[in-house]
Formats: C-alpha cells, sequence, structure tokens
C-alpha cells in the first residue's frame, strides 16, 4: 500500500518536475549560448592579434629587442652610477667622520712631536754650548794651574837653590873659622843638620811637583 501512496504521489508531483528541468535545460542553452559568444569573441581576438602578430616583421622584431636590450643596459649603467654614487658618498662621509678627525689628530701628535723634537735640539745645542764653555773653562783653569805650578816650582827650586848656596856658605864659614866651629860645636852641627833636611825637603818637594806637572799635564791632554 505504501509503495503505491508513493508512485500516486511521484506521478502528481512529475509535472512540475518536468517543469523545473525545462527550465533549468532552458537555463543552461542560455548559458552555453552565452559561453559560445564569449568564445567567438576571443577567438575573433586571437584571430585579430595572430594577424597583427603576422604582418610585423622580424627585423622589427631584431630592432625592439635591440631597443629593449639597449634601454636595460642604460637602466643597468644608471643603477651602477647611482650605487657607486652612493657608495662614494658613504665613503666620503666615513672620511670626514672617521678618518679625517683621526689624521688631525695624527698631525696634531706630529706637531707635538716635531715641537719636542725642536726643544730637545734646542735644549742639545744649549747643552753643547754649556759643554764647549766648560772646557774651555777646564782649558783655561788647566792653564792656570799650570801657570801656577810652574811658578811654584820656581819658588821651591829657588828656595832649594838658595838653601844650598846657605849650606855652602855655612861649611865654607866653618872652614875658614875653625875656632867659630870649635866654640859653637853643637850649635853649628843643628845648624847644619837643618840646613841638610832643609834641602832634602826641598828637593823631594820639587820633584814630587815636578812629577805631578809633567804626568798630570799629560793625562788632561789624554
Amino acid at each position: 500500500m505504501e509503495n503505491k501512496s508513493e508512485i500516486l504521489n511521484s506521478l502528481v508531483t512529475l509535472p512540475q518536475k518536468l517543469k523545473d528541468n525545462t527550465e533549468t535545460i532552458e537555463k543552461a542553452n542560455q548559458e552555453i549560448k552565452e559561453v559560445k559568444k564569449q568564445l567567438g569573441t576571443v577567438i575573433a581576438g586571437f584571430t585579430k592579434s595572430t594577424a597583427t602578430i603576422e604582418k610585423i616583421k622580424i627585423e622589427d622584431l631584431k630592432e625592439v629587442e635591440e631597443k629593449f636590450a639597449n634601454t636595460i643596459n642604460l637602466l643597468r649603467e644608471d643603477l651602477n652610477n647611482i650605487i657607486i654614487k652612493d657608495v662614494t658618498n658613504q665613503f666620503k662621509i666615513e672620511i670626514d667622520n672617521i678618518i679625517k678627525p683621526k689624521i688631525a689628530d695624527i698631525n696634531k701628535a706630529n706637531t707635538e712631536l716635531l715641537n719636542t723634537i725642536n726643544t730637545v735640539n734646542s735644549n742639545f745645542k744649549e747643552l753643547e754650548r754649556q759643554q764647549e764653555q766648560l772646557k774651555q773653562g777646564i782649558k783655561e783653569l788647566n792653564r792656570i794651574i799650570k801657570k801656577n805650578m810652574v811658578r811654584t816650582l820656581l819658588n821651591k827650586f829657588y828656595i832649594t837653590c838658595f838653601t844650598i848656596c846657605l849650606l855652602f856658605f855655612y861649611l865654607i864659614l866653618i872652614k875658614i873659622n875653625y875656632q867659630f866651629s870649635y866654640i859653637h860645636t853643637w850649635l853649628g852641627l843643628g845648624i847644619f843638620i837643618l840646613l841638610v833636611t832643609i834641602i832634602i825637603l826641598s828637593v823631594l818637594d820639587l820633584l814630587h811637583h815636578a812629577y805631578i806637572y809633567i804626568f798630570g799635564s799629560s793625562e788632561d791632554e789624554d
């Protein structure tokens, strides 16, 4: 019974379903027509483009290709120039900000070093001048010392000669006046010993100063 009811219901709704299917088919046909129309437009455009392309000569294509390549090369050159310019500007900025201050510091240090060297040279020249003055002073002092030593040697030589002469005179006096020697025996002996001692000391002192004068002068010359 249920199957019969379903069959009856299906028969009742069948006209409506047929109507709906008919509308769907018509709609699909309309869309197919629209697609065919668009496809015809595309085919017409493609045909036109193909015809236009067929009209273009190979030489024209080569010319276009060359112009395009030249344009690309120019763009590359411009880009390289821009890059180089940017790098150069950046390098200049780094030079101005980093290297130039360093160079200024180096120049300042070099100037200070040069001033120090000049000061040292001036001090060295002054020291050489003072050293030369000292040498001259030492030479003058040595000359004065030698002069005084010669004078001292002469004085000691004169004293020694005078003492020797006095001793000879005393001996002659004793020899001539024997009575004087006999009366004043101890006094005469004392005077004789004193004169001999003075002569010995004078000779030794004279030799000592002569040694100092001779060998001291040699050392000063060396």
